[in-house]
């Protein structure tokens, strides 16, 4: 196994610009894009799934607290609202909802009985965790934004973690491909605990299968019904305001 620390050294500042509507110059999104454009047009088996916060780690009520509202704005231009600019409205410009069969984001929440009564809270996702092909697995503190990214702000390191010798898995259906174990086996650990399935189950086998993209798709979409129905949980595409959710 061949581990190789990647930095992000800290430099000088930008003093001359404090605005927050600056365009976002780390170019992550736009190759995503483009990959999913590219296996749209091949028309080939290709899959990314992210998982990030629900919300920002900042105490409060969004209605309340504009640092909320602010991180939240950005996300949500970063993904889907941004007059036509966001990832996925490009992508929707190309393939239409057909990006829906290449991407899907996810967050998570866990819940419990306190005092006889239901609760809930969201499970905060700090780590900074990438898995390509069940080859790469890259570790560290940067984020995705250009704080991070540049590398001429933030001081941030990152493990690549590449393995020598690597073994056959399955890929694409292709029992043949040839993979890290410890990617796969990553990957593996950390699908099983958010789907809440065994770690051998066999639908983890393949990533890009339509099987497993399909369920963690309908177990995601099962669940948002449940915590909305029960607990009222937001963001939520059923709250449209903050009125809304005040009276929620």
């Amino acid at each position: 196994m061949k581990i190789n620390f990647l930095y992000l050294n800290h430099g000088e500042k930008n003093l001359n610009s404090n605005s927050v509507e600056d365009i976002v110059k780390n170019e992550i999104s736009l190759y995503i894009r483009k990959r999913i454009e590219k296996a749209y047009k091949q028309k080939e088996n290709f899959r990314v799934y992210i998982v990030l916060p629900l919300l920002p780690d900042f105490t409060g009520e969004i209605e309340e607290n504009l640092t909320l509202q602010l991180i939240l704005k950005h996300t949500y231009r970063a993904i889907c609202r941004n007059e036509g600019l966001s990832l996925i409205e490009q992508l929707e410009k190309k393939m239409g909802d057909k990006w829906k069969e290449y991407i899907s984001f996810y967050s998570l929440r866990n819940h419990g009985i306190i005092n006889g009564a239901p609760k809930t809270e969201l499970i905060y996702i700090h780590s900074k965790l990438l898995i390509v092909d069940d080859r790469k697995v890259i570790i560290g503190s940067a984020n995705l934004n250009d704080r991070s990214m540049l590398g001429n702000r933030d001081s941030e390191i990152a493990v690549l973690i590449e393995e020598q010798k690597e073994d056959y898995f399955l890929m694409n259906r292709d029992n043949e491909y040839s993979a890290a174990k410890f990617a796969v086996g990553l990957r593996k650990k950390l699908m099983s605990e958010y789907l809440g399935i065994d770690i051998y189950d066999s639908i983890l086998d393949d990533p890009v299968s339509d099987k497993l993209f399909k369920f963690m798709s309908d177990r995601a979409r099962k669940n948002t019904e449940i915590y909305r129905s029960v607990f009222g949980c937001y963001p939520d595409d059923e709250y449209t305001s903050f009125q809304l959710i005040e009276n929620c």
